[in-house]
């Protein structure tokens, strides 16, 4: 087993054992993690592992057959459940990852790049769960003695690529427990949701950023972040959603306050949220009243101009969230900023300076066919983009293929082909029909785009929305168009139902045969 050929590799690590210590004190914290290790050493010794080191919180061991070192694992997380029944107040969680690799043994350690993969596996798996890659499951899957659920793919630190991991099944007391009602399978969006993946985990080791993702009303932005946010709570971070609304009415900075009165509910304690909120108490009371039922002692807020008060409230919402990211890494969403005011993009413009030297992750979703060029969010995205401070993420509609398994997810049973092709061609018929949806591309210079807004942002697709034919006429320019100074259009010619290959490299020529109302080149050209 030693340098004979491949061997698999199981890592464990004790979730939580900091906390450990803090909830039972050290005398207590010992006696239960010397109990978890002998448990783990039983389980390696039964299926024919070796322990190769000792790690305090957990162990690297190897084993000669993936079967092996999946049965310990099993055993493991099995011990550990019933240990649990039995001693209530005693809960330990453990994670767990296997590879099967190449690796050498020198000096009494292990060697090579399958050692780091099993340990890189394990720091994706949250308390309870195994999970494995699929040199691993392979050998297996064929023998039905193990069962897998496929979790996607995920970034594993240090290396180039994603890979697809596999969760083991072992008969946990808590699998499919509802968390919460009832959603919408997950489908497809695998290389997004390891994206995100790789964000909360850079969060959770201090490096937060910002995330938006973009897409047409229910193309899954809600649900791809719901996806995320279960796992980012599983990995320790606090998870908190503002909403923005369309009401024109609409208090400033409303999803800040929405996120402030969640931790108003659930803080651990009265004392732990006056001392994230420090000084910046009066400001944050500002946007959040209701602060001051649970902290009656705060004071009243600085008079200042118009000017100075933003400042100052935007510094005391940096101070806050930092001081709160300290005791738990934060992951912040922000849904529907298309109708965010420009308060709320500007503290979010302004956060996104710090967060990559904090633990706290931000995550905003928008209708990219919603932002118009002139609107404060394409402003705020354009600003952004072209200083690399956001991750952008424009999710697409489903593929057939996707649609099958969303349909199965919610019947339970394959749907036939005929039904497939049927609901994904009423799909494409409703985004072609749809005068926000529907897309034609103007190759020219100084145009910028309105359906996607990081195009929008950097002048690079140049695809524009369609309005109506009707609302457009014939004539030396097109309706909406604006001549700028230097001679160029403002917005490119566009008739419903255009596509790329209707116009040439400048003005079109002729009247494009999909559009029902005739274009006429303009007199000066753009």
């Amino acid at each position: 087993m030693a340098d004979g050929g491949p061997i698999t590799i199981l890592f464990t690590d004790v979730q939580g054992s900091t906390q450990l210590r803090a909830r039972h004190g050290d005398r207590v914290a010992d006696e239960i993690l010397h109990d978890h290790e002998a448990i783990v050493r039983r389980a390696i010794g039964a299926y024919g592992g070796a322990e190769v080191a000792f790690l305090g919180d957990g162990f690297m061991a190897t084993f000669g057959t993936p079967a092996a070192g999946l049965s310990c694992a099993i055993a493991i997380q099995q011990a550990l459940q019933s240990y649990g029944r039995d001693n209530a107040d005693r809960r330990i969680r453990v994670r767990i990852g296997l590879h099967t690799g190449d690796a050498v043994h020198r000096d009494g350690t292990l060697y090579g790049q399958a050692v780091h993969v099993a340990s890189r596996v394990m720091s994706e798996a949250v308390g309870g769960q195994v999970l494995v890659t699929a040199a691993v499951r392979d050998p297996v899957a064929a023998t039905g003695t193990f069962s897998f659920v496929d979790r996607g793919l995920y970034w594993l630190r240090g290396f180039p690529d994603r890979r697809r991991l596999y969760e083991l099944e072992w008969g946990r007391d808590d699998a499919g427990r509802a968390a919460g009602p009832v959603q919408t399978p997950f489908v497809g969006r695998e290389r997004e949701r390891a994206d995100l993946r790789r964000a909360v985990e850079d969060t959770r080791l201090g490096h937060g950023s910002l995330v938006l993702v973009s897409g047409e009303a229910g193309v899954g932005k809600t649900r791809l972040t719901q996806e995320i946010d279960a796992e980012a709570d599983a990995r320790g971070l606090r998870v908190l959603v503002g909403h923005s609304t369309r009401d024109a009415g609409r208090a400033p900075y409303l999803p800040f306050t929405e996120m402030v009165e969640q931790g108003m509910v659930t803080p651990r304690s009265p004392e732990t949220l006056r001392h994230a909120l420090g000084e910046a108490a009066p400001e944050i009371a500002r946007i959040a009243p209701a602060l001051r039922l649970v902290v009656p002692d705060i004071p009243a807020p600085l008079d200042l101009p118009p000017e100075q008060a933003r400042r100052y409230l935007w510094l005391s919402m940096r101070e806050f969230i930092g001081r709160a990211a300290a005791d738990r890494p934060l992951l912040l969403v922000f849904e529907d900023l298309h109708w965010a005011d420009e308060s709320t993009l500007l503290l979010l413009e302004y956060l996104s300076l710090h967060v990559a030297e904090m633990p706290v992750m931000l995550v905003g979703t928008f209708r990219d066919d919603e932002v118009e060029p002139s609107s404060p969010l394409a402003r705020i995205l354009n600003q952004l983009v072209r200083e690399r401070r956001v991750t952008r993420i424009t999710l697409r509609p489903l593929t057939r293929d996707g649609v099958a398994a969303l349909v199965t997810g919610l019947t339970g049973q394959r749907p036939p082909a005929a039904l497939v092709r049927g609901i994904y061609a009423q799909r494409a018929r409703a985004t072609r029909s749809s005068p926000r949806s529907s897309t034609c591309t103007w190759p020219s210079r100084g145009c910028c785009s309105t359906t996607r807004a990081s195009s929008a942002a950097t002048c690079a697709s140049r695809t524009w929305r369609c309005p109506p034919a009707s609302a457009w006429s014939s004539g030396s320019g097109w309706p909406g168009c604006r001549r700028r100074p230097s001679g160029r259009w403002s917005r490119p010619p566009c008739g419903a139902g255009c596509s790329s290959s209707t116009w040439s490299s400048g003005w079109p020529a002729s009247p494009a045969p999909t559009c029902s109302t005739p274009l006429t080149r303009p007199s000066g050209r753009g």
